[in-house]
C-alpha cells in the first residue's frame, strides 16, 4: 500500500515536534572554529527552529548533515526530510545526502559505524517510525522515477536504510 507525502509529513511533524533543540554550542562536531564550513553552519542554524529552515537554507547547507553533532542531526533531520518529501527534484543533492545519512555503513564496526550509531541510537520510537515512513516514500519516488523509463531501479538505494531502522525497532 502506497504512503502519501502528506501522511509522511504529518508523521514527521508530530514525531519531531517535541525533539529538544541543541544548544548553539552543540551544533557541529568541529568546535575548533577553524573549519569554515562548520562556522557557516553554526552561523546559519544558531537559534533556528527546525520548522523555520527554508528551502534556500537546505540548498545552501545541503552537506551539513554529517557535520552536525548527534543532537543537532536529530533535531534538524526533519527539516531535511520534509524538504525531500516536498521538493525532491528541486533540492540538488539534499535528497541523496539525506538518504546517505540514514543508511548505515556496510561494516558494523570501526569509526564509520561508531559515528553512525551515535546518531541512530538517540531517536525515539515515534521518530524512528517517521524515518521509516520517509524512507518508504523515498522508495516509492525512486521506483516511480524508474518506471517512467520502463525499468526497475538499477540498485536498491533505500532498502539498506529501511532494513536498519526496522531492525533497530525489533531490537528494542
Amino acid at each position: 500500500m502506497a504512503i502519501s507525502a502528506d501522511e509522511v509529513k504529518r508523521k514527521i511533524i508530530e514525531a519531531f515536534g517535541a525533539t529538544p533543540r541543541p544548544g548553539d554550542e552543540d551544533l557541529v562536531t568541529d568546535q575548533s572554529g577553524c573549519d569554515p564550513e562548520s562556522r557557516e553552519i553554526v552561523s546559519a542554524f544558531k537559534g533556528k527552529d527546525w520548522r523555520g529552515v527554508s528551502v534556500e537554507m537546505l540548498r545552501e547547507h545541503r552537506d551539513a548533515l554529517p557535520l552536525f553533532t548527534p543532537a543537532a542531526f536529530r533535531y534538524y533531520l526533519p527539516a531535511y526530510m520534509i524538504g525531500c518529501v516536498d521538493l525532491s527534484y528541486d533540492l540538488d543533492v539534499v535528497f541523496d545526502n539525506t538518504l546517505f545519512n540514514l543508511t548505515p555503513p556496510k561494516e558494523r564496526g570501526g569509526w564509520e559505524w561508531d559515528f553512525f550509531w551515535a546518531r541512530a541510537r538517540q531517536f525515539n520510537e515515534r521518530e524512528r517510525d517517521a524515518i521509516k515512513a520517509f524512507l518508504e516514500l523515498i522508495d516509492q519516488y525512486e521506483r516511480t522515477d524508474w518506471a517512467t523509463l520502463g525499468r526497475e531501479p538499477m540498485e536498491d538505494r533505500v532498502g539498506p536504510a529501511f532494513d536498519f531502522w526496522t531492525e533497530l525497532d525489533a531490537r528494542r
